[in-house]
């Protein structure tokens, strides 16, 4: 599902009771490839919502069962 740039609505649902819902414009940044001052092959990834940290949420709740859904 591609929904980079598109108006999303996303709830997540932590094993542990804990449940988040956003809904703004989604940002999907992806890179894997080589830059001239880091040996090897770098990944970089990150995903917003507005101005929401999606990623940095998910890994206040490491080593948990999450379910994520998103529609458009």
């Amino acid at each position: 599902m591609g929904c980079n740039g598109d108006e999303i609505k996303l709830t997540i649902v932590c094993a542990k009771g804990k449940t988040y819902t956003f809904e703004g414009t989604a940002d999907i940044f992806y890179f894997e490839g080589k830059q001239h001052y880091y040996r090897g092959t770098k990944y970089v990834d990150d995903f917003f919502i507005d101005d929401i940290d999606i990623r940095e949420l998910l890994e206040q709740h490491e080593n948990e069962s999450v379910k994520i859904i998103v529609s458009s």
